[in-house]
């Protein structure tokens, strides 16, 4: 038996350096399997990923047309001055506004830097209370800058 510090050898020189050898190609072989399994599951995570934003972004198409119906119907009732051009202004501002939020979502959904839905939904979120607050002014007869108070904001300014 071996005494402290001693191992004992089973086998000689030239059958561990056989033994090293088949070790480190099975590791070799594990690894290469491991990387092209971990390609393939990233790949399937990026079409997994395109293909719920494509289900997002029929919906909120769908939702954008009503939000967007939301903003421009009240903004003709309310803007009474300036005749057409000042309400398309603001309509193609908002038509603008939304879209680059949208690409914005979409680019973070695609990054993943937010989760599919909330990406998708960004610019619906953000532009949706606009919408309700043009209709809550159109409803009540108000404009919009007496919502705002800006005549009181400009006065302190100034």
């Amino acid at each position: 038996l071996a005494h402290k510090g001693e191992f004992i050898n089973f086998f000689n020189s030239d059958e561990q350096r056989v033994i090293y050898q088949n070790a480190i190609n099975q590791l070799r072989g594990a690894q290469s399997f491991s990387s092209v399994y971990s390609k393939i599951i990233q790949q399937q995570s990026k079409e997994m990923r395109k293909m719920q934003m494509e289900w997002h972004f029929k919906f909120t198409m769908s939702i954008a047309c009503i939000m967007m119906f939301l903003i421009g119907a009240p903004l003709g009732a309310i803007v009474k001055k300036g005749g057409f051009g000042f309400p398309v202004i603001i309509s193609i501002f908002f038509y603008i506004l939304y879209y680059v939020l949208t690409i914005m979502g979409k680019k973070w959904s695609q990054e993943e830097i937010y989760s599919v839905s909330s990406g998708m939904w960004f610019s619906t979120i953000i532009l949706f209370p606009s919408g309700f607050y043009f209709y809550y002014i159109a409803i009540n007869d108000l404009s919009v800058w007496q919502l705002f108070k800006f005549k009181r904001i400009f006065k302190k300014l100034f």
